[in-house]
């Protein structure tokens, strides 16, 4: 049994296979004016955009790896991993029918985050050596 622990950090790509407007909303509210004090109603909308189809990201985290005891050799890996983006990959516009500055306030989210992934993967070797057809020697 060979559990492999290790720290590892690059590059990445988020990808998003949807772009434009995704999701809209509004609603009701009432507030007291602060000048009056009187009870006003309101109104508030949204309009949650994707920007970017494709989203540099720097990732470090930590992972383990586990050797699958089967005759094909499939790693089990658990890795879990900070994200930091750079650039803006969606934005969410709130406009308030309450007279304030600015009239639409953006929110705008960039790929930053903590991530947990889960998988199995597959080795594959390239070479002169490597036989087409062939497993891989077991490690």
């Amino acid at each position: 049994m060979k559990v492999h622990v290790g720290i590892y950090g690059g590059v990445s790509l988020l990808t998003q296979f949807s772009s434009g407007s995704y999701a809209r909303g509004s609603g009701s509210f009432s507030y007291q004016d602060p000048a009056t004090g009187i009870p006003l109603d309101a109104t508030t909308s949204y309009d949650a955009t994707r920007l970017a189809i494709l989203t540099p990201i720097m990732r470090l985290g930590t992972g383990v790896e586990y050797a699958l005891p089967m005759e094909f050799p499939l790693i089990a890996t658990l890795y879990v991993n900070y994200m930091n983006g750079f650039l803006s990959a969606e934005q969410i516009a709130v406009t308030n029918s309450v007279p304030e500055a600015p009239s639409v306030s953006g929110i705008t989210y960039n790929g930053s985050g903590w991530s947990v992934d889960i998988g199995v993967k597959v080795p594959f070797r390239f070479g002169e050596k490597v036989k087409c057809g062939t497993l891989p020697e077991r490690q």
